[in-house]
């Protein structure tokens, strides 16, 4: 018997490989060695990919209600099955400003209470027990903020394709992890 841990990711293009990767990692790091198989899926259904990318759970339109309620659904039948659920979505604020960032309580709004309800016929410590498999990635600014810490491949790409431009604030993200997490929107700061 496996576990499987579904990754739902708002970012259409790197967000899964993003995630999967960081939970590969993270098993790796705990010398995850135990007779469970470990599985990590991308969502198979095409209307619960669209659901997530693109912020479109928080969408207010009638024309997008029907992916939320699939979205929600699925995450719950996964839970219920007992699966892991990472659902990645953006902090959109510098990590020194997470207190004052919206994303927090619109997932609760738009995924946690509606899948708490479609879980509700069991009991109150099952319940918690599932909700508790339901993790949240949420990096701040946004995943670009992870992604750029491989600093000694982003300075062989900005010498190699860019004659060196901004190889400088690599180094400078290197030396202090903690200055990339206040960099406001990252990855539009290096299309400049």
């Amino acid at each position: 018997m496996g576990v499987e841990i579904l990754v739902l990711s708002e970012d259409s293009g790197q967000g899964y490989a993003t995630i999967s990767a960081l939970f590969r990692r993270v098993l790796f790091a705990y010398s995850y060695t135990g007779e469970q198989q470990v599985t990590i899926v991308p969502a198979e259904d095409r209307v619960v990919r669209e659901a997530t990318h693109a912020n479109l759970r928080r969408s207010t339109s009638n024309r997008d209600y029907g992916k939320k309620v699939q979205l929600r659904r699925t995450i719950a039948t996964k839970l219920a099955a007992g699966a892991v659920v990472a659902f990645h979505y953006d902090g959109d604020t510098a990590w020194s400003k997470r207190a004052e960032a919206e994303t927090p309580a619109q997932f609760e709004v738009e995924l946690r209470i509606p899948i708490r309800q479609l879980l509700s016929n069991c009991t109150l410590a099952t319940e918690e027990k599932l909700m508790a498999r339901l993790i949240e990635v949420t990096p701040h600014y946004s995943v670009e903020a992870w992604t750029y810490q491989a600093d000694a491949n982003a300075i062989d790409i900005c010498r190699a394709r860019y004659s060196g431009r901004d190889v400088g604030v690599f180094e400078k993200w290197a030396a202090d992890r903690s200055a990339l997490d206040e960099v406001a929107r990252p990855k539009e700061w290096l299309r400049r």
